[in-house]
Order: structure tokens, then C-alpha cells, then sequence
């Protein structure tokens, strides 16, 4: 479901629009201030979509893996990630856990914790 903010000049239609699980509604005329408020909600939501879908990703290749289903040499060994501009590589061996907190994921490799946001991101390397 994407994200929805409704924005009208009537507000007879607020409660419905919370109903179909709106994330805001504005009325006309908006003032800037809420309409910031508004899309920063609508960003962090979206952040925290994407950190859990990076969450179900590494919690689906870790189920694979621990289950055997797939031979482990088979599987590339370094895991590259992007957090801001820095770039780090690490490997699928020193990967002990993550979890998600809101628009986080913390990914526990060795003896770090890397917290990705929704923009970074983490991703196979070939080699």
C-alpha cells in the first residue's frame, strides 16, 4: 500500500480517509509548516518500509542458509555495504545478526553494529 496523504479543501472526508489507513490529511489553504511536518512523516515512513524489507531479505537468506537448502560455496562470499558515502565490505561467514528499530536496521557483523538506514543499502558482491 503506498503511502497516501489526502490534501482538500473539504475535511468531511477525514475519518474515511483514516479508514483506508491515510498517513495525513490536509486542508486547504496548507500552511507550510504542516505540510513539512507532513513530508517528513511521509519520509520516515517510506525509511522504515525499506529497513524492513531489508530485514525480511537478510532474515530469508540466513533461513536458506542455516537450512541447508543451498550449498554455501555456491554462495558469493563478500557482502558490500553502503552507508552514506562510505563503503564497507565484509563477508557472509562474519555475519552474526541484525534487527530493524524504526527506519533502522543494525546489521551485527564481527564484532560491529553497522545501522543502515532505509537509503543505505546492502548488497551481494562477486567474488
Amino acid at each position: 500500500m503506498p503511502v497516501t496523504v489526502f490534501v482538500t479543501a473539504h475535511n468531511d472526508y477525514a475519518v474515511k480517509a483514516f479508514e483506508v489507513h491515510a498517513l495525513d490529511y490536509l486542508t486547504k489553504p496548507v500552511e507550510p509548516e504542516r505540510l513539512q511536518t507532513t513530508l517528513l512523516r511521509v519520509k520516515e515512513r517510506v525509511a522504515s518500509q525499506a529497513a524492513l524489507m531489508t530485514q525480511e531479505q537478510l532474515k530469508a537468506v540466513l533461513n536458506t542458509l542455516s537450512n541447508g537448502a543451498v550449498n554455501v560455496e555456491s554462495i558469493p562470499n563478500d557482502l558490500l555495504f553502503t552507508m552514506g558515502q562510505r563503503i564497507l565490505l565484509s563477508t557472509w561467514k562474519r555475519l552474526n545478526g541484525f534487527e530493524a528499530a524504526d527506519y533502522y536496521s543494525c546489521l551485527h557483523v564481527g564484532s560491529k553494529n553497522l545501522m543502515l538506514r532505509g537509503d543505505d543499502q546492502a548488497t551481494r558482491g562477486d567474488s
